[in-house]
């Protein structure tokens, strides 16, 4: 069996060293961006956290003022299938959101 895992490597290659290479660019990147911050100060590592937090706070204001608009209506509701058709709008919102986290997380780290 051995021998044919061989032969196969040959022609097919080595799925381990092709997940590595697959993964090598994302690796560099981190450890490009390890090195900006082993450079900085604790100080300036609790500013740029600070930032980083009012910067995603920032982006989710307009999704948790709908979502809390929603919620307002549920709490208004009596009807089942209505409260869980705007629960379901909730759930999309809050996707939509962790979205847009995302965004702005790529833009700060390319």
């Amino acid at each position: 069996m051995s021998l044919l895992n061989n032969i196969l490597k040959v022609f097919v290659g080595d799925k381990s060293k092709k997940d590595i290479s697959a993964v090598r660019p994302i690796v560099d990147v981190i450890l490009q961006e390890e090195n900006k911050l082993e450079k900085l100060s604790h100080d300036a590592l609790r500013t740029k956290t600070t930032e980083f937090k009012s910067q995603i706070a920032e982006v989710r204001i307009p999704f948790n003022e709908k979502i809390q608009a929603l919620n307002k209506e549920i709490e208004s509701l009596d009807d089942i299938d209505e409260k869980d058709r705007l629960y379901q709008q909730i759930d999309s919102i809050e996707k939509d959101s962790q979205q847009a986290v995302a965004v702005l997380l790529d833009q700060i780290l390319p």
